[in-house]
């Protein structure tokens, strides 16, 4: 009988794999050496199935399904094994099983859960396609050898040695925190415990498809075979969204890989405006602050027309977009009284008059176009009830729809859809959990988004000149109805500000520049034009999106703020030096904002 080692392997160490994948080659070289001693006697191959580094989530069940195939033909039985995971006791055999045996009980002196298989697998073949394999929907880190155990349990069961006996060593590496707090990880979870029941017979080694990039001998009886996969992880794009429900009844989920954050697609629905409450918005500021609650969507029963209003469950999803889909009805014979052919992205915008805020959520609906709509004509569907802002222009500039609709701009109430794609809400995006972003996938589309907004502007960078310094003043002015008028964290005494800046960076001039009477196409030129770009932590200091290579940010933190990482993330992902310091509270005010002075003193 012939044994095939398979080991699943990826050397990464970007987060966004989701992988524990940094140090994986040298572990690999002491994985040979070690196995070769320990496999005396038997007749093997080690098979290394590495993911091709292309930036996409690490696949563990998919390359095991891809290690199979390739060696089922010239072997009788598989070992599954972590490169990490050495043997220590003789006593614990590699030889053919007649039943799967799960062979990594204790690591280190630590004994694995009895609902896995994970570190090392042994099962022939026959058993291998009686449980149809490991699934391949388990991206990242996680579950993938849990959902094994299940399928084994259904089908034809697995054994262990004892503790004593099935002992390993861990090689030790550098590991990757937090994997297990990761969005992907808890979609992990959720489809574990939703396939655990049976054996997935839609999901197993047969879908594996794979291209061979290349191969090459590590030992006489190891050969490394570098693949490009199909399947989920392939389904990411540079977008990093992913459909993971397929397509049921008309009704799409498109999901981010890291975050929380989806795009919701759907067809041939109806929208009942009289069931929707909501101001008509888009006029001007009123003259009396209108309750906030009021500028958002209350959806009633039956808001929402579909062919299946249960093909997709409103729990998985954020912000209006569950209440939406939470008001869905059947459609049965009910008809629109008229039809937008037009794909319409819906936006709700929370903060329509923060510049950081309207940016993500911009961000986000030119994430849904890029994936949804490409070069194909749209239109924007502002499902809010906002009074005019002085960024509502951004939204035409950069995204140019056909037309930017709100509710009560259609003349009829049952308002027809051939395509409606809910865009993710504000607080649901890569831009605003940043620190959970670190691809180098992801930056290429977030390039893409910032060459979209330079274009929309026209900026283009001119010759160098003397180094500039630009510090961002807060002034006051009132962006909306509930507004006191008053900005926080301003800085009352300018002239030490400018003393200061010109100590720390006495090389550059120094302007002073405030931005909210500004136009966005102007505040862009500045930024682009300024080597170092300084404020204090708010709105203005997302430019760090705009500023040119090789140019440096500085943020001057108030205590509050210490711990707030969100510009100095953005900074990294733009590649752009970034520098903190502390903001200290020089006075507060009567209505409890805080006026602050700058300091030198790092920020913690």
């Amino acid at each position: 009988m012939r044994l095939a080692v398979i080991v699943p392997f990826r050397e990464s160490q970007h987060f966004a794999t989701l992988s524990q994948g940094e140090g994986r080659t040298q572990q690999l070289t002491r994985f040979v050496e070690h196995m070769t001693a320990f496999l005396d006697g038997l007749d093997y191959r080690i098979f290394v199935i590495e993911q091709s580094q292309d930036g996409l989530p690490f696949n563990k069940g998919y390359l095991m399904n891809v290690g199979f195939n390739l060696a089922a033909g010239d072997f009788d039985y598989c070992a599954f094994h972590d490169v990490d995971q050495l043997p220590t006791n003789p006593h614990n055999s590699y030889a053919y099983p007649k039943s799967p045996m799960h062979l990594c009980v204790s690591t280190d002196g630590r004994t694995q859960y009895r609902s896995t298989v994970g570190g090392v697998l042994l099962i022939n073949n026959d058993d291998f396609v009686a449980c149809n394999g490991w699934s391949n929907n388990y991206l990242g880190w996680g579950q993938e050898d849990d959902d094994m155990a299940a399928r084994l349990r259904n089908s034809v069961g697995f054994s262990r040695p004892t503790e004593e006996v099935g002992t390993y060593t861990s090689i030790r590496h550098p590991r990757v925190p937090r994997l297990d707090e990761t969005y992907q990880f808890r979609k992990n979870r959720a489809y574990l415990l939703k396939s655990a029941q049976a054996v997935n017979a839609s999901d197993g080694f047969r879908d594996a498809t794979f291209t061979i990039e290349s191969q090459a001998a590590l030992s006489p009886r190891c050969t490394r075979c570098v693949v490009s996969i199909a399947g989920p992880s392939r389904r990411f794009g540079y977008h990093c969204y992913a459909n993971t429900s397929g397509t049921q009844h008309d009704v799409e989920l498109h999901e981010h890989m890291a975050v929380r954050s989806q795009i919701v697609s759907l067809r041939d629905c109806i929208v009942d405006r009289t069931r929707i409450g909501i101001r008509a918005g888009g006029g001007e500021m009123p003259p009396q602050p209108v309750p906030e609650e009021q500028e958002f969507a209350v959806f009633g029963q039956g808001a929402l027309r579909l062919r299946d209003p249960g093909a997709l469950d409103p729990k998985r999803l954020g912000g209006y977009q569950g209440r939406f889909v939470a008001s869905a009805e059947a459609l049965r014979d009910l008809r629109p009284d008229g039809v937008e052919t037009l794909t319409t992205f819906v936006v709700e915008r929370r903060e329509y008059v923060n510049l950081y805020h309207t940016l993500i959520e911009i961000f986000n609906a030119y994430a849904a176009i890029q994936l949804l709509a490409g070069t194909r004509p749209f239109n924007l569907l502002f499902l809010d009830g906002h009074c005019r802002g002085a960024l509502d222009p951004l939204w035409a500039d950069i995204l140019r729809p056909q037309q930017i609709y709100r509710l009560h701009n259609y003349s009829y109430d049952m308002i027809g859809f051939k395509n409606l794609i809910l865009v993710p809400g504000g607080y649901d995006s890569p831009l605003y959990d940043t620190g959970r972003i670190e691809s180098s996938r992801f930056r290429d589309f977030l390039s893409d988004f910032i060459e979209t907004v330079l274009a929309a502007y026209q900026i283009a960078d001119g010759p160098s000149r003397d180094r500039v310094l630009t510090f961002v003043d807060r002034r006051d002015y009132k962006p909306h109805p509930r507004s006191d008028g008053v900005v926080c964290r301003k800085v009352e005494d300018l002239d030490a500000a400018v003393d200061l800046l010109q100590r720390l960076y006495p090389q550059h001039r120094v302007e002073v520049r405030s931005f909210e009477d500004l136009p966005f196409g102007q505040q862009l030129r500045i930024v682009r034009e300024s080597d170092v770009l300084c404020g204090v932590h708010g709105a203005a200091l997302v430019h760090v999106l705009f500023m040119r290579p090789g140019a440096e940010l500085v943020e001057f933190r108030p205590h509050a703020f210490r711990g707030n990482a969100i510009f100095e993330n953005l900074a990294a992902l733009n590649a752009i030096r970034y520098r903190a310091c502390k903001a200290r509270t020089h006075r507060v005010l009567p209505n409890g904002k805080i006026v602050v002075r700058l300091t030198d003193n790092r920020s913690e």
